[in-house]
């Protein structure tokens, strides 16, 4: 009698303890070079936003996207400014992300009995989560720390989808896993907006995937009514609770549209155009850029405008023909599709692409194409395809970590974009910020020069054009543009505190204070500007008035530390050497890395002539400070003519 053919099968359990460190391994070896990235572009909205920084975000539940923001502000409690910690957390998210994805598609396809050939259990799953864990596509949404909301929402996205399946399937109902998935549908909702198209997918699986099921059509409306329902938590999140109807259909119509500046049905057309560019980025990732220049479609006639919507149409049609033989990868291209829908149809956004709105849709484009190539390989051939794109997956890894490079800093990302896109106006500002930041003055007055025609609006970008010309020493051309950026944003506190730290560079304290005052009026709550109206003060020897704007700072955010810097840097400048001390002392508990306060306070302890202190302090100083700065020196010279103790 022949032998029986042993099945080609490893026991599921087995491959997924080998496939879970894979996936953790992995993810931190590609992204191993981020640690040290710094904040870049849109993530002055944690290094500007007072609320996240003092804790008060917490209460304000309501807050839109409250879930991310949240996260960034333990990660402020925890790490202040410093990059590595914000990323640690975010590849965490990918990773899990990842494991998300494996489990989400293992579960579909046992759903559907598809395998039949254990291979195809395997291979799917496991591939899917690798590509959607290494491509590089996903770099914007890993890497560039506010969009970690990005990378949060599929997290709490993937888990819904995975705990409602989980509900349906148990023989006896457990509605624990519904309430569950429904908890992480809010913490999505909550996280970013969109998301709200996930009670679509959770339907198009019910139908898909659960047909079978002996429950009726009115139970499974009733499963999935709650996560249409509680999309309201985002409409809510924009408007007041109390407001009345006709306010709240006039706030959405408002938040609904960002930009005036472009159309809905230009931006709708534009947007089939950029779904195609998606697509073409997921399959061939090359030409990546954190800005692009990305011209608006004039009409739905034009070439390029209707090929796209074609192509667009082609895939749903495919994905319509291919539910019953290709059940997964029709699944696919509706998860691409719809997650794309928020971002990529009427609702006006000002930047019309950005890499990271494929992170969730890009779930479904990979399950798509994976899994429909496994079902069309023979199962002969199906190991070589799995070894082949595993060898995929290698190149793809490389390539992000190659992409992550370019992300290591300011300049290399900025220098890029304009490399890439050099049509893009706002790539050359911001490079020339990224100049003018080390000191490069020629290099950012030139980009500049590109990126701010006379006619421009860029108040900010004006301010620190106006920065380079000082720092030049070309005063005229600098007081040019600070007029002009301070006429275009006459209440935008930041255009007036940075002109007005600018006068004070220039010692013009005249005009520093008349320009604070200004702001103050505008806003008396502003911490900076009351911190600034402290450090003017002091500079013209206003000694009571600098301390009230100090305080005021202080009470508006008791984590402000530069505030409680400047305050003892008062105070020692006008001979209250021992009084500055609580002040520096107060700084370094919150910011240890401002150095300089280690050189006062051993000043102050000198004073006392309590030699211990002061010289701890004076090599605290010295230990962390760059190696030759005036502080360090300073306080070697006084370390070496302190007494013995």
């Amino acid at each position: 009698m022949a032998k029986k053919k042993k099945k080609d099968v490893i026991p599921q359990r087995s491959y997924s303890i080998y496939f879970i460190p894979i996936i953790i391994i992995f993810g931190f070896i590609i992204y191993s070079n981020t640690f040290q990235v710094p904040f870049l572009f849109d993530d002055t909205m944690i290094l500007e936003n007072q609320e996240l920084q003092n804790g008060s975000i917490f209460a304000k539940v309501n807050a839109p996207r409250y879930v991310g923001l949240i996260t960034f502000a333990l990660n402020y409690q925890l790490h202040r400014f410093n990059t590595t910690g914000y990323h640690i957390v975010t590849i965490l998210i990918h990773i899990a992300n990842a494991l998300l994805v494996y489990l989400l598609v293992k579960k579909l396809i046992e759903l559907k009995s598809l395998h039949g050939n254990s291979n195809y259990l395997l291979y799917v799953p496991i591939m899917t989560a690798l590509i959607f864990l290494v491509h590089p596509a996903q770099t914007q949404a890993v890497t560039y720390i506010s969009q970690r909301i990005t990378a949060l929402a599929a997290f709490f996205t993937l888990a819904s989808v995975i705990l409602y399946i989980k509900f349906r399937i148990k023989e006896s109902r457990s509605f624990g896993y519904l309430v569950l998935s429904l908890v992480c549908a809010v913490l999505a909702y909550k996280t970013k907006e969109n998301t709200a198209t996930l009670p679509v997918i959770i339907a198009i699986i019910e139908y898909i995937f659960l047909q079978s099921s002996k429950i009726n059509l009115k139970q499974k409306v009733l499963y999935i009514l709650p996560y249409f329902l509680l999309v309201a938590v985002i409409v809510i999140s924009f408007v007041h609770i109390n407001a009345q109807f006709e306010d709240v259909l006039t706030r959405m119509a408002e938040k609904s549209k960002e930009t005036e500046m472009i159309s809905r049905s230009q931006y709708l057309i534009t947007e089939f155009r950029v779904v195609v560019t998606y697509l073409r980025l997921l399959l061939i990732p090359v030409n990546q850029c954190i800005d692009y220049f990305y011209p608006l479609s004039a009409s739905f006639f034009e070439m390029r405008t209707l090929f796209s919507f074609l192509i667009i149409a082609a895939l749903c049609a495919a994905a319509f023909a291919g539910l019953k033989k290709y059940p997964l990868s029709s699944l696919g291209i509706f998860w691409f599709l719809i997650f794309l829908i928020i971002e990529s149809s009427l609702i006006p956004i000002r930047d019309v692409i950005f890499e990271h709105r494929m992170y969730l849709p890009s779930v479904g484009f990979i399950l798509a194409l994976v899994s429909f190539l496994f079902i069309i390989v023979p199962d002969s051939f199906k190991r070589g395809l799995a070894i082949a794109l595993l060898c995929i997956v290698i190149v793809l890894s490389i390539a992000t970590y190659n992409r992550n490079k370019v992300w290591g800093s300011a300049i290399s990302l900025w220098e890029d974009a304009v490399k890439k896109y050099p049509q893009n106006l706002r790539n050359h500002v911001n490079l020339a910020v990224s100049y003018a930041e080390k000191e490069r003055y020629d290099d950012a007055i030139k980009e500049f020069t590109i990126g701010l025609p006379k006619n421009t609006r860029n108040g900010e970008g004006s301010m620190q054009f106006a920065r380079c010309y000082f720092k030049k020493g070309m005063v005229e051309q600098g007081m040019e543009w600070i007029d002009r950026a301070v006429k275009l944003n006459p209440y935008s506190l930041p255009i007036l505190y940075g002109a007005a730290t600018i006068y004070m560079e220039q010692n013009n304290y005249e005009l520093a204070l008349k320009t604070l005052n200004y702001a103050y009026n505008v806003n008396k709550s502003d911490m900076v500007i009351n911190g600034l109206l402290g450090r003017a003060n002091c500079s013209v020897g206003n000694l009571d008035k600098a301390l009230f704007f100090f305080d005021e700072a202080i009470r508006i955010n008791s984590s402000f530390a530069e505030g409680y810097h400047d305050k003892g840097l008062c105070l020692f400048r006008n001979r209250k050497i021992i009084e500055s001390r609580p002040s520096f002392l107060r700084c370094l508990e919150i910011e240890p890395t401002l150095t300089d306060s280690y050189y006062f306070i051993g000043v102050s302890y000198e004073m006392e002539k309590n030699i211990t202190n002061a010289a701890r302090y004076y090599e605290q100083a010295i230990a962390r400070s760059p190696q030759g700065s005036i502080i360090s020196v300073k306080a070697q010279e006084r370390l070496s003519k302190l007494p013995s103790p």
